[in-house]
Formats: structure tokens, sequence, C-alpha cells
């Protein structure tokens, strides 16, 4: 049973730390629950888009290796649980018991459950971002458009020393009368 039980307490050790991980990522993402505060620079909004993604992608990506690592080692110590009630059955379900009082006491399935709301959250984030972005592309491009169209009837507008051609008057050739009578 000592080892077992080291096995176990091993097990919740792990699965501590890394809810606790969890627990702190969570914090993190809720920085970004506010609505973006954007820069009203070109260059700077650029800038701040790409550091918002980065980091809003890393806490996404952090809750997902988390939440993948305790679900991994809570299957691991209910297998172990297992076998050993296959074993011992009292053994097994006093562990087992154990186990799932530890589970419920450091809430464990909330946790998980609101880490994935999070990254879904968080997800929805980048989106807007991603939407900002190609709207402040648009507006770049647009601006350039619209600068270019109003230089170039500017430039139209302006008189050049090309732009008084001289008119020559038509000349038509003489005339013939055609109103003689054939003979």
């Amino acid at each position: 049973m000592p080892q077992t039980s080291f096995s176990l307490k091993s097990a919740k050790q792990q699965l501590t730390r890394l809810l606790n991980e969890i627990q702190d990522l969570l914090q993190d993402g809720d920085a970004f629950k506010d609505p973006w505060q954007y820069p009203t620079e070109s260059g700077e909004i650029f800038r701040y888009i790409l550091y918002n993604k980065a980091k809003v992608r890393n806490i996404i990506d952090a809750l997902a290796f988390k939440e993948q690592a305790i679900q991994m080692l809570y299957a691991n110590a209910t297998s172990r649980m297992e076998d050993i009630k296959k074993e011992t059955m009292t053994e097994g379900s006093e562990l087992e018991c154990n186990f799932d009082l530890y589970w419920n006491e450091k809430n464990g399935d909330m946790i998980l459950d609101t880490s994935a709301a999070m990254r879904h959250r968080l997800e929805q984030r980048i989106v807007e971002l991603d939407c900002q972005e190609a709207a402040s592309k648009l507006d770049i491009l647009n601006f350039k458009d619209r600068r270019g169209t109003s230089q170039l009837y500017t430039e139209l507008d302006q008189p050049t020393e090309h732009s008084a051609l001289p008119i020559t008057p038509i000349q038509h050739p003489p005339r013939h009368d055609t109103t003689e009578t054939p003979t």
C-alpha cells in the first residue's frame, strides 16, 4: 500500500500544480475581456494587433496543453486505481474514493470547463483582432486609392504648358457647285 498511496499522492501533486497553472492562465486570459483599445496611428495599430494576437494565442495554447496534461494524468490515475481494484477491491475502492474526493475539492471539472470556455472566448478575441487588421489594411488601401485618385484629378485640373493646345480652324476644301445641268 505505501507504493500505491505514493503513486496517488504523486498524481495529486501533479494535478494540483497543473490546476493552479490553469487558474493563473485564466487570470491572464481575463485581462483580455475588455474591449480592445486600438491605437489611432496606422503603424501602431498593426504592432498592437500582432502583439495581442501572439499573447492571446500563447494563452490559448498553454491552456490547451495544460488541459491535455490534466486529462492524461487523470486517466492514468483512474486506470491505475482500476487495476488496483481488480487486485484488491477494498484498497482500490478506498483509493478511488479518496481521489474522487480530492478531485471534487479541487473543482477539477469546473476548472477544465472554465478553461475550455476561456479558450473559446480568446479565439473570438483573435477573430476580432483579425477583423480589425483586415479593416485597417482596407482603410490604408482606400486612403492610398483616394489620395491617388484625388491627386490625379487635381493634376488633371491644373493647367500646364501643354494643356493649352492651339486650336486651328478647320479648313474645308473649296466647294464645287454641283448644280450644273447636264447637257
